[in-house]
């Protein structure tokens, strides 16, 4: 008898599945709010899976033994077909048989595997990246077998569901209120994160951030367990208190990366000014724990090609009649955008903040912008919600329905050795479909001034 198998979402993830599945021994329908196109259509043919429209979701999810739902579907709503519930990273962990190094937190997630695959293959790794980031995880299987290594960014909805899922790696690289539009509690986000380690063994590493050392005593599967702990700041004693027999911390202190533990002290590893300095210093300690944990020689990594982050994080766009324009559309939560401003607080600097807050109050970030910012240029469908609470805590602002208008205020009004600064600290769908839209947008209106001054 034939397995009956659902796949909801016709996205890049339930193609990968789709295609991973298709055999004489499964029965495979999918579900999607829009019909096929003339390609999909062949594709399900190709793979013998029937399609059902959003209107026959009932039906789909009676009909199923098994169901494998697309990341971005919240099924709170239809908690009596949980034990239905199959991950698509569970599959990819039974089928992926090399080591694996695998990446969530709240932002830096992209950075770290971009620059993490750049470092690999520098030492001579071949790399299969994806998840999060480029392909499916499932399509990286074909990759398996001239692969070194299988490198993956995850986010909390692909972590929710997974049940087995162990990398021989899991770097965590911080944790901020996101989400809660989906997951509707911090502590929820949290246990979703949580997944990426806790099916590990005590073999396999764990690198999360310090700050988290305090809720990982309270875990009892953790007590044993060796765990690897980053900082970019030398510990506290308090900090210390953390730290088992068996964990380890890396940190910065000053211009020196230390590895200490509490048997063995401190030992300096690394002189950081040796690094590009494209990244954040968290990023960086992350990256140097991973390599030394793999037992690579860091000597090595004095010696790195020139690597460029992905767009749209922190980057220079132009500098037109002494205003510095700088594009940061992937801040999409609050810690983001602080980190942004503080990299660029030596000059004076108009924030552009605005997008979607995801269920977030972002009250608490306008007043740890105070004395930060010149102005603070409130654009999109909360703008007026970010504006009172400017004017409430005392800081400079307008407020623009468009990000179109909320520039052209900010070219207007930006004097030489001023900032433009785009880090929206929102998610980006109430004005465009996605960061990278919002970002282009910025960056064109960056050059049509740089043209209407005549400077290209």
């Amino acid at each position: 008898m034939k397995r009956k198998i659902g796949v909801w979402g016709l996205g890049v993830v339930g193609k990968s599945v789709i295609s991973y599945l298709a055999s004489d021994t499964v029965e495979l329908q999918v579900l999607d709010k829009r019909l096929p196109t003339e390609e999909e259509q062949a594709f399900l043919n190709k793979h013998s899976c029937m399609y059902r429209p959003e209107s026959e979701l009932n039906e789909f999810l009676d009909s199923n033994n098994e169901i494998i739902p697309s990341p971005g579907i919240d099924l709170r709503k239809y908690n009596q077909y949980s034990h239905k519930w199959q991950s698509e990273l569970d599959l990819f962990s039974q089928a992926w048989h090399k080591p694996l190094i695998a990446v969530t937190g709240t932002v830096g997630k992209t950075s770290v595997v971009h620059l993490l695959s750049k470092i690999l293959e520098h030492y001579s790794k071949q790399v299969a990246t994806g998840g999060n980031i480029g392909l499916g995880m499932l399509d990286l299987l074909g990759q398996q077998q001239q692969a070194d290594v299988g490198l993956l960014e995850l986010s909390s909805f692909q972590l929710e569901l997974c049940k087995t899922f162990a990398p021989t790696v899991a770097v965590w690289t911080n944790f901020y209120p996101n989400h809660l539009d989906r997951h509707g509690t911090v502590k929820e986000y949290f246990d979703a994160k949580y997944k990426i380690l806790a099916q590990q063994t005590q073999a396999q590493h764990t690198i999360v951030p310090l700050e988290l050392g305090a809720y990982f005593l309270n875990i009892p599967k953790l007590t044993e367990k060796p765990l690897v702990y980053f900082s970019t700041t030398a510990p506290s004693s308090s900090d210390k208190l953390v730290l088992k027999a068996n964990d380890i911390l890396y940190y910065f202190d000053n211009t020196s990366i230390v590895k200490y533990t509490s048997t063995l002290g401190a030992k300096t590893i690394f002189d950081s000014a040796l690094l590009p300095s494209i990244s954040y210093k968290a990023n960086w300690v992350i990256l140097i724990a991973v390599c030394d944990q793999l037992g690579l020689p860091l000597e090595k990594l004095t010696s790195l090609p020139d690597i460029d982050l992905p767009a749209h994080r922190l980057a220079l766009v132009a500098t037109i009649n002494g205003v510095s324009y700088y594009n940061d559309s992937k801040s999409t939560i609050a810690q983001a955008t602080l980190a942004a401003v503080d990299h660029l607080q030596s000059e004076p600097l108009y924030l552009l903040l605005g997008g979607v807050s995801k269920g977030v109050d972002r009250k608490p970030l306008i007043q740890l912008l105070k004395n930060k910012v010149k102005k603070i240029v409130c654009f999109g469908a909360e703008s007026e919600l970010l504006y009172s609470y400017c004017f409430e805590v005392g800081i400079p602002a307008e407020q623009h329905l468009s990000l179109e208008t909320a520039f052209k205020a900010c070219a207007t009004q930006a004097q030489p050795k001023d900032i433009v600064l785009l880090s929206p600290a929102g998610a980006s769908f109430d004005l465009f479909k996605n960061y990278q839209e919002r970002g282009a947008c910025f960056e064109q209106l960056v050059k049509a001034l740089e043209q209407q001054e005549g400077l290209t």
